[in-house]
């Protein structure tokens, strides 16, 4: 005998028996409830179902639990499929399409609220994260300042899935009109790098960085700044004469003028000398010693230093303001920028495009080769590598002596092409007197 119920309080009374078993409604034919017990670590419980038959096979379809659904709710719904077997509908396929709806809308609002969350800042950090691990800590914080003044305050809080190929180029004509054009080409090959890392990790699904590059002005070689620089005799001392008169015409800021006076006595690369540290500098012994992590040869480096570099570092120690020497007027506890550097060669009518601040390690260089000095010392000069590991250990003490010789007869060299004398003979054997 079938179990039969009318209202929710008669399907309400109805209890789970040892076997599952149906109850059907009185009301709406076709429409019965499963009950079944506890087994096997399943929930007992009664769920509304419809048996029907479409194109001439037998279906039953699910409407929903008694406990999340009334009874009048499951009579609407068992109405409806009804209405759609009537309509040539399979109700059992409406549902399946309606599930897989509702779930393709719920990836959809999840993956809007994670790409919300990726924005481009996150990215950059993720990104950094990685990266940084091999990288030196002047090669990171010029990375961050490119990051940091540039890309990041107009992009960074904006979710990457949204930034398009024109909003690069914007940020990156902005540095371009401010004459940056290398700066430019610089950013450029770091977005192409967070953006490939961004596909990478399936934040995007499509690279606007790609061929980002081509839209910007193309760089000539002799504007690169390692290709930029003076080697002929005449035009050393045309270029620090220039710089000299200058500096004795402007009020320069300390730290930036002894780093423009400075420049022709110290081969260093543009970071190694800028942020050189007083701990790094030993006046009373003429030198300075570079610890390995800010040299780009992973190498610990010590270099004698002329009388005339001495001189300018002891005007700046006079009035020492920072673990910097050449510390920055306008940010407290930081050096000064290269930027404001090149600003004022250019003021003084040496731009970069002529003479770079890297270019200063060519000049010393040509005048050195072109002098006869020996090829080794010069390049130990420059902090090249010269020989394997165990060479240069055990030569270090041995080159000292030649190294501080040739840096004070270079030192000489360019006080007497400022004087608009020749550059005095180099005695190579000199250098090795003891």
């Amino acid at each position: 005998m079938s179990v039969k119920f009318s209202s929710d309080k008669e399907l309400g009374a109805l209890k789970p028996e040892a076997k599952k078993y149906k109850a059907y409604d009185a009301v709406e034919s076709g429409l019965y409830v499963l009950i079944t017990s506890v087994k096997n670590g399943q929930e007992a419980g009664k769920t509304f179902r419809y048996d029907f038959k479409f194109e001439g096979k037998r279906q039953t379809l699910t409407l929903g639990r008694y406990s999340a659904m009334s009874l009048a709710e499951a009579r609407n719904r068992c109405r409806q499929a009804k209405n759609d077997i009537a309509q040539g509908i399979n109700p059992a396929l409406v549902k399946q399409q309606r599930k897989a709806q509702a779930k393709a809308e719920a990836e959809a609002i999840k993956q809007e609220k994670e790409d919300q969350g990726n924005v481009l800042s996150k990215v950059v950090t993720d990104w950094l994260s990685l990266k940084s691990v091999n990288l030196r800590k002047a090669t990171l914080t010029k990375l961050n300042g490119v990051l940091n003044n540039y890309i990041l305050p107009v992009l960074g809080e904006k979710p990457i899935k949204t930034i398009t190929q024109d909003d690069l180029l914007s940020v990156l004509k902005t540095i371009e009109d401010k004459g940056y054009k290398d700066t430019a080409h610089t950013a450029c090959s770091r977005l192409k790098e967070i953006f490939s890392h961004a596909m990478l990790r399936n934040y995007i699904e499509k690279d606007v960085s790609f061929g980002l590059d081509k839209l910007l002005k193309p760089l000539i070689a002799d504007e690169r700044e390692h290709y930029a620089a003076v080697t002929d005799a005449e035009e050393i001392a045309d270029m620090i004469q220039k710089i000299d008169g200058y500096l004795q015409n402007h009020n320069i800021d300390l730290p930036i003028s002894c780093a423009m006076r400075i420049y022709r006595y110290l081969p260093l690369r543009k970071n190694e000398l800028l942020g050189l540290l007083w701990k790094e500098v030993d006046l009373d012994n003429a030198r300075i010693t570079i610890s390995k992590d800010r040299m780009k040869i992973r190498e610990e480096f010590t270099l004698p230093l002329s009388e005339q570099a001495v001189s300018i570092l002891r005007q700046l120690d006079s009035v020492r303001y920072s673990d910097f020497v050449f510390w920055s007027t306008q940010k407290n506890g930081r050096p000064i920028s290269d930027v404001g550097v090149k600003n004022h060669f250019s003021n003084a009518g040496v731009p970069q495009i002529k003479q770079s601040l890297h270019g200063w390690r060519t000049t010393f260089s040509s005048l050195c080769n072109v002098s006869g000095a020996p090829y080794d010392i010069v390049e130990r000069c420059l902090s090249h590598k010269v020989g394997n590991e165990i060479e240069r250990t055990y030569n270090r003490a041995n080159y000292e002596i030649p190294m501080r010789r040739l840096m004070q007869w270079c030192a000489d060299a360019m006080d007497a092409l400022a004087e608009g004398k020749e550059v005095p003979a180099l005695d190579v054997s000199s250098l090795y007197k003891k």
